[in-house]
């Protein structure tokens, strides 16, 4: 059995949080973006609502509370797991 590389470890677990935060930040500029070249058009809108409020009866509404949670962290713990792999056969790779 082969003894836990610590370094490795290490960046297997900042590597998914990296990705996880330039993931987000890429998100919230998209949104700022959006919202300042945002035009409303009041005149086509209405119809929309009127449809969504007359026409749609029917529907479910999902809420992510712990699934999302535990969603989130099981994909955070398995790209660190599959970096870690990853990194510790390049490591092995290299020295031979």
């Amino acid at each position: 059995m082969h003894k836990i590389n610590k370094r490795i470890a290490v960046e297997s677990l900042l590597f998914p949080l990296v990705v996880y935060l330039v993931y987000a930040t890429y998100q919230v500029i998209g949104g700022f973006l959006m919202t300042i070249y945002y035009v409303p058009d009041i005149v086509n809108e209405y119809e929309s609502v009127d449809y969504l409020q007359h026409k749609v009866s029917f529907g479910v509404v999902y809420r992510l509370e712990w699934g999302g949670l535990a969603g989130g962290l099981l994909a955070w713990l398995s790209l660190s797991w599959v970096y870690y792999i990853v990194r510790y056969w390049w490591k092995f790779k290299r020295q031979r």
